[in-house]
């Protein structure tokens, strides 16, 4: 390890303003950091650049990579994405420090406004952008401290994951793991976004030591990302989203602390320095909606264009429940982590969807409500898709409710146009 983790200052990278789809100064910040690093390599760093249109505008990705692969070795993988959410100022922007509430170093932005006294300019906040300009300072040190590693940039995610929507699938060929830190807070290990599983409970487990040491949890419920959108690319790897200490995130009080941030480069740099060129396959499961009656017609309908829009789930719940079996059994304590057991279809579960030991799955969300709405975030009720260990289906769970549904023993319609959950 470097006698240093932290090469490249965070106020550097906070003062470079970039907004989705006007991200070329970021990535010229970007290129000309790993030129100037890479001339002190035997091995120069290898990048490259995709340009995209969406309708009028353009956008960049960038991929990078430092070393060369052995002979069944896989790159670890960082990302993060180049764009804000704040507009580009006429205005310089500032970055500061200061000392949150617990006395812990923290950067702030601020520009200067004209007032109407001659000679004298108002100081304002800005946001800083650490969302997720703490993410490229960590991608770039990480690429300093290690061997053999890749970073990918996105562009445009505040819009909607649309450069890692166009994710480069031959650059994640040779790809082990990726993670990312895009996350407001310090603690969460974002496992799941938006019903997509991102990692399974045997990397989970293998990194569960570095993620106490680091006073990190196991977070099911993530915002959307760009670790979601390469999951969804078929890319089937364990990816994470991680906290990257930034806070009051999409404002003009937005602030980074310091030691979380050093703190999550930190677990980071572990957790590739355990884990090694190793490759950690996962493929997220999915699973069809099983439709009742009153669905059914619903799709045959609208021919399956706006079922997801009109979806009612009250309705998808008591179809659900008329169709399974008898109730569940009660069966003791998870011998694990000493929550309900009961028994499904013959097999004992745990009814605590974020047991990591036993060997019931709970797999993506049937129905997540979980969201970004408004600038702020809401969770309602979700139903569990509960499986064995190898992915077989035992029935649905609902923690709102405390209900196992069951699956059922013979679906009365057969659709082949069947559409798949609308999350």
């Amino acid at each position: 390890m470097k006698e240093k983790l932290s090469i490249l200052d965070l106020d550097e990278v906070l003062e470079i303003q970039s907004t989705s789809y006007q991200e070329q100064d970021m990535i010229k910040f970007i290129s000309n950091w790993i030129d100037d690093y890479s001339k002190e390599l035997k091995d120069k760093i290898q990048y490259y650049t995709q340009t995209y249109k969406s309708g009028d505008k353009e956008f960049t990705n960038l991929y990078v990579t430092k070393g060369k692969l052995s002979k069944k070795e896989y790159y670890p993988c960082f990302v993060s994405h180049t764009d804000t959410v704040h507009d580009i100022m006429d205005t310089p922007l500032y970055i500061d420090e200061g000392e949150n509430l617990d006395g812990n170093k923290c950067f702030f932005g601020w520009t200067t406004e004209k007032s109407d006294f001659k000679g004298f300019d108002w100081r304002v906040p800005a946001g800083c952008g650490g969302d997720d300009k703490v993410g490229i300072w960590a991608c770039l040190n990480l690429l300093y401290n290690l061997d053999k590693c890749k970073l990918a940039f996105f562009a445009a995610e505040e819009v909607g994951t649309v450069g890692s929507k166009k994710v480069d699938k031959k650059f994640f060929k040779d790809v082990g793991y990726a993670l990312q830190t895009d996350r407001r807070g310090n603690d969460d290990f974002v496992t799941k976004i938006s019903g997509k599983w991102l990692s399974g409970k045997e990397f989970q487990n293998k990194i569960s030591s570095i993620l106490k040491k680091r006073n990190f949890k196991l977070q099911p419920n993530g915002g959307l990302t760009d670790v979601k959108a390469v999951k969804s690319a078929d890319i089937d790897i364990c990816c994470a989203n991680i906290s990257s200490g930034y806070y009051n995130p999409h404002s003009d009080d937005e602030y980074v602390v310091e030691k979380d941030a050093l703190n999550t480069l930190g677990l980071m740099y572990d957790i590739a320095k355990h884990l090694g060129n190793t490759l950690w396959a996962h493929k997220a499961p999915e699973y069809q909606i099983y439709s009742g009656i009153s669905s059914w017609n619903k799709i045959k309908r609208n021919n399956n264009i706006d079922y997801a829009k009109d979806w009612i789930k009250q309705e998808e719940v008591n179809d659900w429940n008329r169709s399974f079996s008898s109730p569940s059994k009660e069966k003791g304590e998870c011998r694990f982590c000493s929550a309900e057991a009961r028994i499904i279809n013959n097999s004992e579960i745990c009814v605590n969807p974020d047991c990591n030991e036993c060997d019931v799955q709970y797999t993506m969300d049937f129905m997540d409500d979980y969201g970004y709405n408004g600038g702020a975030f809401y969770d309602a009720e979700q139903i569990y898709p509960v499986t064995d260990k190898h992915f077989q289906l035992l029935g649905y769970y609902s923690p709102a409710k405390d209900k196992l549904y069951y699956k059922p023993k013979e679906i009365a319609y057969q659709n082949p146009k069947q559409i798949k959950m609308p999350f």
